[in-house]
């Protein structure tokens, strides 16, 4: 097109090749920038889906022991290295009680209750560690009662609380380290 001003030059509508490509060149660069910020954006969500996985995993497996714990009954604590059995009162299970283990097996927390299948409670651990209370004598990696070779101790208090320590591998979802949980035990009648 072809516009002809009073007495002077012809003019040209429209734009030149240089501003098309100094337009196209800033039209790229936006669209990196958002692709950039979107890519970001959804790795921070996959990582942050991924902790709240892990975090309900880890809350799921505290509840259980906890309740486990909570429901123990007169028997003994039976810790041989870092698998730990114990019997529960249960409502549904013939005597009023069922057994319950907690062992590290591959790379994960299992809990087995009666005769039922193992439950992965918490994957990714690399050591669990057990430590019982007894008042008056403090922490002890050791529950008191029975000793190996089926010998009693002798009169020692029960213990009153029991304290289990997981430490988490490193993992995708960064969440590592120690995770200690702490259960008082329920008084004998």
């Amino acid at each position: 097109m072809r516009n002809r001003v009073a007495g002077g030059p012809v003019l040209r509508a429209g734009f030149t090749l240089i501003e098309v490509m100094v337009a196209l060149g800033l039209f790229g660069l936006i669209a990196l920038a958002g692709f950039t910020l979107l890519d970001g954006v959804i790795g921070a969500r996959e990582r942050l889906d991924g902790r709240l996985a892990r975090t309900a995993e880890l809350q799921r497996a505290m509840y259980l022991v906890s309740q486990d714990f909570e429901s123990l009954d007169s028997g003994p604590l039976e810790l041989s290295g870092t698998n730990l059995g114990f019997r529960r009162s249960s409502a549904t299970a013939v005597g009023g009680s069922t057994s319950v283990q907690y062992r590290l097996i591959d790379g994960g927390l299992n809990r087995r209750v009666g005769d039922r299948a193992e439950q992965r409670l918490i994957s990714g651990v690399t050591a669990v560690e057990w430590s019982f209370h007894v008042r008056g004598q403090g922490w002890s990696r050791q529950p008191p009662g029975p000793v190996p070779g089926g010998t009693v101790r002798g009169a020692e208090p029960r213990a009153d609380a029991v304290a289990l320590t997981v430490v988490l591998s490193d993992s995708p979802d960064g969440l590592e380290g120690r995770l200690r949980r702490v259960v008082q035990l329920p008084e004998l009648p």
